[in-house]
């Protein structure tokens, strides 16, 4: 093979093209090293971008002909137009005058085009921008509304891509100094996405500020206080994410520094079965446990550091009454009412607020065949504090007695409902009757079950410390 340099010109731009002959004379693969061209021209241009500009032209010239060629068509792939994008994404910030249209091309084709075009194109569009963004080319109000928009588009890679960049602009903004004209831009226009009736890119906004909260880059009241307004969207999964937020329990989506561990993580949860138990293999899986318990201590220490959400509401009697208002209505699956429930139990212990309709609410889904009953039992005894009137909740504790603590129910029931009802008298020790106290006292000799034995003598024990003169002689 004999190795020539030809010259091609044509739609106004001439370049240099490495062509390697065969023996018939016919011309092998142009595309390679048209690409490699460009990878040797960019390294000169780094060195000497002075020296190199009038090829810096051609190439923006050509890349002007290329789009408008593409435009015709747009879903056909076109490598050479990406290998050209990326060239100009690394070499325009050398020549802010001269390529200031090039960011202006891309956002343009991205709008008119960004459902219709080939994945491959758009991608690195995006990444040009990215790219174009990280070293302060352009302005984040110029990129943001289209990335926002990008959203819709069902291409995973490409929302990774957006959201990883989201995070990661914001994040280096602030990593000196924090700027807070800047952010308090990006902050309004996130939350006019978040209040905008439109589901995919008010989920992902929540996810970037829930995020950002996360690391502890917008940590302050106001963020919490807008998130809590999605509580109250009518999209249901901006909804369940900001009930999450004020939970504590931030979505798994966005926990991306330990994602890494989560395949050795699910390993252990569910243990390896070996044919033989080696030393060698205990002290392998013990090391990868240690790995997990110390990555989780971590973990909360990242979090916990930041106050808690709930804490900082500004109207925290009036979002409860709104809330559970919503939760009245509500025609929404059981998982999104539970998450209801959570929030407001959460909300009244940590405020000590008056909502006196919860507790009727929360009685009716107080049976031993309920899904997930044991945390509703959790929430009730939760909601209950020494300002609520004892006759409000004296309706709520005889339903757990009456369904739990009975000789008709299992052990595990009857414990469940005895530890419940302490927790309620522990909280407001006027709801306790003597009937229903002398009834939970003869549990200490419920020979089935040591733990209904322990529920029992933990309650006697507690009304020893609060109202001695309530439990018989014996007691």
């Amino acid at each position: 093979r004999s190795l020539q340099f030809l010259y091609f010109i044509g739609g106004g731009y001439t370049f240099q093209v490495h062509v390697a002959m065969s023996k018939q004379g016919g011309v092998l693969d142009s595309r390679q090293s048209f690409k490699g061209t460009l990878r040797q021209l960019q390294d000169k241009v780094k060195r000497d971008p002075m020296g190199y500009k009038d090829d810096v032209m051609l190439q923006l010239r050509h890349f002007e002909s290329q789009v408008n060629l593409f435009q015709l068509a747009p879903t056909v792939p076109n490598k050479e137009l990406c290998d050209l994008i990326s060239f100009l994404s690394h070499v325009a910030p050398l020549f802010k005058k001269d390529a200031k249209g090039f960011p202006v091309a891309l956002l343009d084709v991205l709008e008119k085009h960004k459902e219709v075009l080939n994945k491959e194109v758009r991608r690195a569009m995006v990444q040009a921008l990215c790219l174009l963004r990280s070293r302060n080319y352009i302005e984040p109000k110029e990129v943001l509304p289209l990335y926002f928009r990008l959203f819709k588009i069902k291409d995973r890679e490409l929302r990774k891509i957006l959201l990883n960049h989201i995070v990661s602009d914001v994040k280096k903004m602030n990593a000196k100094v924090k700027n807070p004209q800047v952010n308090k831009q990006l902050q309004n226009y996130m939350y006019e996405v978040v209040a905008e009736d439109d589901p995919t890119a008010g989920r992902y906004a929540l996810w970037v500020i829930i995020d950002l909260y996360r690391r502890k880059i917008w940590s302050d009241d106001r963020v919490v206080n807008v998130i809590s307004k999605a509580c109250f969207s009518k999209h249901t999964k901006v909804m369940t994410m900001a009930l999450r937020f004020l939970m504590g329990n931030y979505p798994k989506d966005m926990e991306t520094e330990d994602s890494d561990n989560e395949d050795e993580e699910l390993q252990v949860k569910k243990g390896r079965n070996y044919a033989k138990k080696t030393k060698a293999r205990n002290t392998a899986k013990e090391k990868i446990k240690n790995k997990i318990a110390k990555n989780e201590r971590k973990k909360e220490a990242y979090v916990n550091t930041v106050f808690k959400p709930i804490e900082v509401l500004n109207d925290p009697q009036g979002f409860g009454e709104k809330l559970m208002s919503q939760l009245q209505k509500t025609k929404e699956r059981f998982n999104v009412r539970m998450l209801h429930m959570g929030v407001l139990a959460s909300l009244i212990s940590t405020h000590k607020l008056l909502l006196l309709n919860f507790y009727p609410y929360i009685q009716r889904y107080l049976e031993p065949h309920q899904q997930h009953v044991t945390h509703i039992m959790a929430w009730a005894a939760q909601a209950v504090h020494d300002l609520v009137p004892p006759e409000n909740i004296h309706s709520l504790m005889m339903t757990v007695a009456n369904h739990f603590v009975t000789d008709r129910a299992s052990p595990d029931a009857i414990t469940v409902g005895i530890n419940t009802i302490r927790e309620i008298c522990r909280r407001q020790p006027l709801v306790m009757t003597e009937d229903l106290l002398q009834d939970i006292a003869e549990y200490k000799k419920f020979r089935r079950d040591k733990g209904v034995i322990m529920a029992s003598r933990s309650m006697i024990q507690l009304f020893r410390e609060l109202q001695p003169e309530m439990l018989s002689r014996k007691d």
